[in-house]
């Protein structure tokens, strides 16, 4: 009862404009969510935190915030209601906690940490403070992904059998965190893996059995 009022009231605050900030100015963050996100008339950005204040800077003034942080707990003091985490998989327990302490509803990018033992914790702290905690599953909206899951819900197409996915990205190793399992948590399964897994539960329903096959190839 008490989270079902709480997300009455956030859908009335919405009906005004809710105020973002943004944590972790990477090139996603840069290039693909906050272009997106100036559509959105219901919302508006209000902060952004990096550790590194240059940056912090260089997004606030290209996308108009109002303020830029390199200190995350004056960060989240600052006039917003939500949260966007976009930093490296290793920070976003402590920002997923400290924000939700602080009463901030969280979108977080996936994966939500980089061990089962801190995600678990994490639910339950946004449980407790009331704070809506979500994940950046994009694919989930799209058209053609909405359309499919339609079909299937009314038995169009018949039942499913199989599933098979393919997601590639020309991404060459670097110093990103990307490519440090202590910062990343693991490799392209951590990285692209989580949308084709959600994709699969969201089409097909959840998991009984899981296998994996590893291989190296030249």
């Amino acid at each position: 009862m008490g989270r079902k009022l709480n997300n009455i009231l956030l859908r009335k605050k919405i009906s005004r404009k809710l105020k973002w900030g943004v944590a972790g100015c990477g090139n996603f963050l840069e290039n693909t969510f906050l272009p997106t996100f100036q559509h959105l008339k219901k919302s508006k950005l209000i902060s952004v935190y990096s550790s590194n204040l240059q940056r912090a800077e260089f997004i606030k003034k290209k996308f108009n915030a109002e303020n830029s942080f390199d200190n995350f707990q004056q960060f989240l003091k600052s006039d917003i209601n939500a949260v966007y985490i976009s930093s490296k998989n290793s920070d976003h327990y402590e920002q997923v906690i400290a924000a939700a302490n602080a009463g901030k509803h969280i979108l977080c990018e996936k994966p939500l940490s980089i061990t089962v033992e801190q995600a678990k914790e994490m639910v339950e702290v946004c449980k407790k403070n009331n704070a809506i905690l979500t994940i950046n599953y994009v694919m989930r909206h799209h058209p053609i992904i909405k359309k499919t899951k339609e079909f299937l819900d009314r038995n169009m197409i018949g039942k499913i059998v199989s599933i098979s996915m393919k997601f590639n990205y020309d991404f060459q190793p670097n110093d990103n965190f990307r490519f440090k399992i202590s910062e990343s948590g693991g490799g392209a399964l951590r990285d692209l893996g989580p949308h084709m897994i959600d994709l699969m539960r969201y089409l097909g329903g959840e998991f009984n059995i899981i296998t994996g096959v590893v291989d190296n190839v030249i």
